[in-house]
């Protein structure tokens, strides 16, 4: 990639976003999720980070095909007990 090609940094106007394949975290639904080589542009004056869109889609995407998969059935309710009558007392 020649240096024309290379965007400027957002943040310090000075550096060149950089491509970088860089770690990512990130909390879903409760979990802790690390992927060790996430690709990513950084800037080379600054260290300024942003992820490239496309992997993120995908995590994303992957985590809630398995959220759906592994979510828990709902609970089924037995089933209603029958109502008995009572025995009434025959009048005197």
């Amino acid at each position: 990639m020649s240096e024309e090609s290379k965007p400027v940094c957002p943040r310090c106007q000075i550096g060149m976003m950089q491509p970088r394949q860089i770690p990512y975290s990130t909390i879903e639904n409760g979990t802790l999720v690390n992927v060790a080589k996430m690709p990513a542009r950084v800037c080379d004056v600054c260290g300024n980070r942003a992820y490239d869109r496309e992997p993120l889609v995908s995590l994303r995407t992957m985590l809630g095909a398995s959220r759906r998969k592994n979510k828990p059935a709902a609970p089924k309710k037995p089933p209603a007990a029958p109502k008995t009558a009572t025995p009434r007392k025959p009048k005197s």
